[in-house]
């Protein structure tokens, strides 16, 4: 996996200096005492591409090794099965979306994080909307039953293929009345830690309003348009110098990010990283090993039984390696000064970011 952050180089220590690291140095902490092994998220899994049966054993696999998965119970359960996911103390996130799609008053129960949206979701088309097979799993629904459905929007009407998303919960009037929806939250879920998320495209004027209404933590949605790894770090460095309280987790959810891009974001300022770009190709390999049975329709079952009971090898196969990767560069810098582990290789990247230049 390529480095979106190719321009932050990692800074060895000096000759001759001691280096040590801090086994704890990678565990994260947020207010409400929610401890990760390791800071990362899975932030937009695509379950709709899988059975509930392996949407269920794959969000397992992948919070068995440390990572906070989102995920809801209509996500994961069949018509007569709960998932076992919810089963076992694990960390999850529910996604508070304005429409409330999918959700159950079952979803805030043991869960660590609810995250607040305030951004809206592009379909494969570039619309903001949800496509039908989405809205098939969270609503129960057939997709045939969308077949006749027209949805009316301000411009247009706008095919099946999508239903729009809404940008704000209907029931807060206001960005400064938020505080209510997330005081609600946190008394429904027992609890749990709320991150609201948004985009940073007016980090200036809407970060301060959303701290003045006392989240637990930020979420920067980085996904606009393919944003660009220069403003994906330079959004990271703003959010933390605009809240600056060691306390507040900042979250950075961006695609394409590699391990060592990981890393280079936590030392920005960065609390929590997404690792969608390490976890969507193996939605991508269980969906279509699980297409095979589509073409022996008399060993379909079997295909699907076998897949499922190899999902843990698989993931240990296909994530591990990126896991292990970024633990070994978060301890090779644990030990070092914080501001000699970095440095930039451009002059714009060192002085927007507060990197030295690399000479």
């Amino acid at each position: 996996m390529d480095d979106l952050l190719s321009n932050i180089v990692y800074v060895p220590p000096q000759i001759g200096r001691q280096w040590h690291y801090d086994s704890q140095s990678i565990s994260e902490e947020l207010p409400s005492g929610i401890r990760h092994r390791i800071p990362l998220f899975y932030s937009d899994p695509p379950w709709h591409r899988l059975c509930p049966t392996a949407a269920n054993r794959l969000a397992q696999a992948i919070a068995d090794r440390g990572v906070a998965v989102t995920a809801l119970l209509r996500d994961l359960s069949t018509a007569d099965r709960l998932p076992s996911f919810h089963d076992q103390p694990r960390s999850r996130i529910i996604p508070y979306r304005p429409e409330r799609y999918g959700l159950l008053p079952a979803d805030f129960d043991a869960a660590e994080v609810v995250e607040l949206r305030l951004t809206l979701p592009r379909d494969e088309d570039g619309r903001y909307a949800y496509s039908t097979q989405q809205i098939h799993r969270w609503e129960a629904k057939s997709p045939d039953s969308f077949a006749t459905d027209r949805v009316q929007s301000d411009a247009a009407t706008i095919t099946s293929r999508c239903v729009p998303a809404a940008s704000f919960p209907p029931d807060v009037e206001s960005l400064d009345q938020l505080s209510i929806k997330i005081q609600q939250l946190r008394v429904l879920s027992g609890g749990a830690a709320v991150v609201v998320s948004m985009t940073p495209y007016r980090i200036n004027q809407e970060l301060p309003t959303i701290l003045s209404q006392q989240p637990d933590g930020v979420l920067l949605r980085c996904t606009e348009n393919h944003f660009p790894a220069f403003q994906i770090a330079k959004a990271t460095v703003q959010a933390a110098k605009i809240i600056d309280q060691p306390s507040m987790p900042i979250w950075i959810h961006a695609p394409g990010i590699s391990p060592t891009d990981a890393v280079k974001l936590m030392h920005l300022g960065a609390s929590g990283v997404s690792v969608d770009a390490w976890c969507d190709p193996i939605v991508d390999h269980v969906a279509e090993t699980m297409k095979l049975g589509q073409h022996m329709p008399t060993m379909s079952e079997q295909i699907r039984q076998v897949t499922e009971s190899r999902i843990d090898d698989v993931v240990e196969h296909m994530l591990m390696p990126y896991l292990d990767e970024f633990r070994g560069y978060s301890d090779s810098i644990a030990g070092l000064p914080k501001d000699s582990r970095f440095a930039a290789t451009d002059p714009t990247w060192s002085e927007s970011l507060g990197l030295d230049l690399l000479q």
